[in-house]
């Protein structure tokens, strides 16, 4: 009995260092191949991240395939599909990836940014505004929005939209007042304050 109870508390002992191992993945790379795949969840996305770094593509989709089944609400890894996608030259299947990931998972900035510059590039002025609201509502980096703020408030449609989201959820609005007189000119700034 006591060796059952010794070897219960071994068994418990190893599956919380292989989950430690496995979050540490997110932050150290290199070790995510030290878990072993049944308890990857981690360390799943920094798999496919090298597969995909490397062009290998099937594993990475095998992986990818696994990370949406297991955790389907994330948008991390609808994007991680859809740089699949475009490397397999599935443009329209990657957009719609794109767009996916964008509704799951508003709180990630650099698939807001990706789907900004889209809407940008598509010309849906307002879509842009929207994206550009959600990365000053999440307070992403500043260099980014130095850069696409001024690109998206040019516009007066945009600038319209934008200041409607900024009306109706005025939280964050200190940050950007704070910092808008250093990246856009006076008329932008005149188009917002009306």
């Amino acid at each position: 009995m006591r060796l059952a109870w010794l070897t219960f508390w071994a068994l418990v002992a190893c599956i919380a260092v292989v989950a430690q191992v496995d979050r540490e993945a997110r932050r150290k790379p290199h070790i995510a191949t030290l878990v072993p795949s049944i308890f990857t969840g981690f360390a799943s996305e920094e798999k496919v991240r090298r597969s995909l770094l490397s062009r290998a593509s099937d594993p990475a989709r095998r992986e990818v395939a696994e990370l949406i089944r297991a955790r389907p609400i994330p948008g991390e890894h609808l994007i991680l599909l859809a740089r699949l996608e475009a490397l397999a030259g599935n443009t329209e299947a990657s957009l719609v990836d794109i767009q996916r990931a964008a509704h799951r998972s508003w709180r990630d900035a650099p698939t807001q940014l990706i789907v900004l510059r889209m809407a940008l590039a598509a010309g849906d002025e307002p879509g842009a505004a929207r994206r550009l609201a959600a990365l000053w509502a999440i307070q992403a980096d500043r260099e980014w929005l130095r850069e696409v703020t001024p690109l998206v408030l040019a516009s007066p449609q945009s600038a319209e939209t934008f200041a409607g989201i900024l009306a109706e959820d005025p939280r964050w609005e200190r940050n950007f007042r704070a910092a808008a007189p250093s990246m856009l000119d006076p008329e932008t700034l005149g188009r917002l304050a009306e």
